[in-house]
């Protein structure tokens, strides 16, 4: 049965090969990637990249505490380089005094209110000096270690920064996108609103009709209400133009008898 499905296998793989296939397969699964990709909510994809850029933080805080750590450090290998350097100056002022002496000839030292002959002295020298070279090599080594730290924790501190200054960058980014995409949603609402032109007229030319209607009505009625078919009683008063005048400029201006006078 094995046997059945490798072989089947290599078929598959072999017509895929030969009758290009293989081409067509990866561009149809690259694009239907492709569409899936266009299908997702930018709303979406923006939450999805701010909570990746979230995700930043604790890698950030964690390389913090290792570069506060590393400058403890630093500081505890600094005092350690500086007590060293001392105890090394007294051994070498010690060693210096001791040799001296050896080099007087003489055969009996007293130090601190104690005799020593000239082989206790001489032995103490040795002494001395074997540890005085060990203590130095030890200060070579451990300034040598500070530098190595130094230049790490200086490129520890860079590579926080860069990567701190991208973060940053990121988050300005991304809500650069969110206000975008806003005016775009907005910009799309407005143009979604759809408005019947053809309604919009048929409302405007009936508000119009009604108002010629109410417009002809109005005159009837201040046309007054005499029936054009009765027949009037009385005759109408004669209007008079020039009393008319007098009566609207009032009691100051001349009567109708004085403008005859006065012609």
């Amino acid at each position: 049965m094995i046997k059945k499905l490798v072989v089947v296998g290599i078929v598959v793989a072999v017509v895929i090969l030969v009758t290009g296939l293989g081409g067509h397969l990866i561009t149809s699964v690259r694009m239907a990637k492709e569409r899936a990709a266009e299908n997702i909510p930018m709303t979406y994809q923006i939450e999805r990249a701010r909570d990746e850029i979230a995700q930043l933080q604790p890698d950030i805080e964690k390389n913090m505490y290792a570069i506060a750590s590393e400058e403890a450090q630093l500081q505890r290998l600094d005092r350690q380089i500086v007590s060293l350097e001392e105890e090394l100056t007294g051994d070498r002022d010690e060693l210096l005094r001791l040799t001296t002496d050896l080099e007087s000839g003489e055969e009996v030292f007293q130090y601190a209110g104690n005799v020593y002959t000239e082989e206790q002295v001489r032995t103490d020298v040795t002494n001395r000096f074997d540890r005085y070279q060990t203590n130095d090599e030890t200060l070579i080594s451990l300034r040598e270690v500070r530098q190595a730290r130094v230049a790490s924790l200086g490129a520890a501190r860079e590579k926080l920064n860069a990567v701190q200054n991208q973060k940053r960058q990121l988050e300005v980014q991304i809500e650069n996108l969110q206000a975008r995409l806003q005016m775009v949603e907005a910009a799309q609402a407005v143009n979604g609103v759809h408005i019947d032109d053809g309604q919009l007229s048929e409302a405007q030319q009936m508000v119009e009709d009604i108002e010629m209607r109410i417009q002809v009505r109005e005159r009837l009625a201040n046309s007054g209400t005499q029936d054009p078919g009765e027949i009037p009683l009385e005759s109408e008063a004669s209007e008079d133009i020039v009393e008319e005048v007098v009566a609207y400029f009032g009691t100051d201006a001349p009567t109708v008898e004085a403008i005859a006078l006065s012609e």
